[in-house]
């Protein structure tokens, strides 16, 4: 057994704990508390669960743990162990906890019935670290089911709990983990009543959502109700709003015109998606919001994707997407503009250029594009700006004179194969 100095200190720390900061007890009425064996069971439970993370058990020690374990396992409330109150805060009943604990230390194995009830909790014993064998041994509650529960039970049970309700975060967190990592495509139509729930918090939510959205979930016009819950950018999933948009883009692209200012969304992630809905009004509120705010946009990553590389010269009017090209430079080369540090539009604004000029039936481009940036020289201009400008306009006219000559020897090398096919 552990020694009497290790007792000593633990009996200090419990009695401490009982008693509180600040009071008092005789000699006598702790004497009483600790010859009530009740209490006296409760004392050794408790000091070995706080033991098992940081201590290796003497055999003596983790013999009676186990004995414990098997002892009470009939006496334990595996049903309604958890208290639940406002928000996320809960209180786990101490004997439930001890149970678990010491039967993952020790490897004891519960029985069926108790297994499958503590499907519940896994997500309560995620992952517990333990001095065993002279090392640092992980072990979960999951872990130790798998070992006496078959992968159809576990579905079948995790199936059960979502029909019922399960609405506490670190449940769901431990169900949702199980799903994705099997996963169990067969309990996804359980999931849009949590995707859709006010109860669930939201990062909870957009879990469930990209797992549905994983396992192969069939898309219904009811899902844009996920929109109703978003109150701010740290509570979107872009790419559950990519879901969306992809099968119902004007009901998507309405709702970010309408919401995005207000919810202070990233306006280039908000282009890429009205894109698929209105080019035009993407392109609007990206040259409103440079003209607004007279800087980069805040992501320079672009994470969830770039318009300028998303405009597609097919799907747009050529003479609207040259203006919108043309105004993005008009607004970098004026005074008070701030690029940011890793800013490369204008870089891409030329890249968009040279897929319009490939998309155009005669090569005016190049000129206008010539003639536009002569014309910036003559503005209030910021030099740094206007001299990259300059530079991949250069870039681009090399561009599109490689383009036209290879133009021309094909027409050349057709018009000599027609030649020949003619004699």
């Amino acid at each position: 057994m552990f020694d009497l100095q290790c007792f000593n200190t633990l009996g200090k720390h419990q009695l401490r704990n009982k008693l509180g900061k600040g009071s008092s007890a005789t000699k006598n009425e702790i004497l009483d508390w600790f010859n009530n064996e009740e209490n006296w069971e409760f004392y050794q439970v408790s000091k070995h669960f706080n033991y098992t993370s940081h201590s290796e058990f003497p055999e003596e020690n983790f013999n009676w743990c186990k004995k414990w374990c098997e002892d009470n396992e009939a006496r334990i409330n595996f049903d309604t162990p958890i208290t639940f109150g406002e928000g996320n805060s809960y209180t786990i009943e101490y004997l439930f906890q001890f149970y678990v604990v010491l039967m993952l230390y020790t490897g004891v194995k519960p029985s069926y019935k108790t297994s499958i009830k503590l499907i519940r909790y896994i997500g309560y014993f995620d992952e517990y670290t333990f001095n065993r064998n002279k090392s640092k041994e992980n072990i979960s509650l999951i872990g130790k089911l798998k070992e006496i529960l078959s992968p159809d039970i576990i579905f079948n049970e995790i199936k059960k709990l979502l029909q019922e309700g399960v609405y506490d975060t670190i449940s769901l967190q431990g169900l949702l983990k199980y799903i994705e990592q099997h996963k169990l495509v067969g309990v996804k139509e359980e999931l849009p009543a949590y995707m859709l729930n006010k109860k669930i918090d939201y990062y909870i939510r957009n879990r469930f959502f990209n797992i549905y959205i994983d396992l192969g979930g069939t898309y219904h016009d009811s899902l844009l109700g996920y929109l109703d819950f978003i109150k701010g950018i740290g509570q979107i999933g872009w790419e559950i709003l990519q879901y969306l948009s992809k099968h119902n883009p004007i009901t998507v692209g309405q709702w970010l015109i309408n919401n995005y200012e207000k919810l202070q969304f990233s306006v280039n992630d908000v282009c890429v998606l009205l894109y698929q809905y209105s080019p035009q009004d993407a392109m609007e509120i990206y040259i409103k919001t440079l003209e607004d705010t007279k800087t980069t946009f805040s992501d320079p990553f672009r994470e969830n994707g770039n318009l300028l590389e998303e405009l597609n010269p097919i799907q747009v009017d050529h003479e609207e997407l040259k203006d919108f090209l043309f105004k993005i430079l008009e607004i970098y080369v004026k005074q008070d503009f701030k690029p940011g540090e890793h800013d490369n539009t204008i870089r891409q604004v030329f890249e968009c250029l040279k897929r319009l000029f490939t998309t155009n039936e005669d090569n005016s481009l190049v000129g206008e594009v010539d003639r536009f940036v002569n014309k910036l020289r003559m503005t209030s201009y910021s030099p740094d700006n206007l001299s990259t400008i300059e530079t991949f306009k250069v870039y681009f006219i090399k561009y599109c004179e490689k383009e036209m000559d290879k133009g021309k020897k094909f027409r050349k090398a057709l018009s000599e194969a027609k030649s020949v096919l003619d004699v």
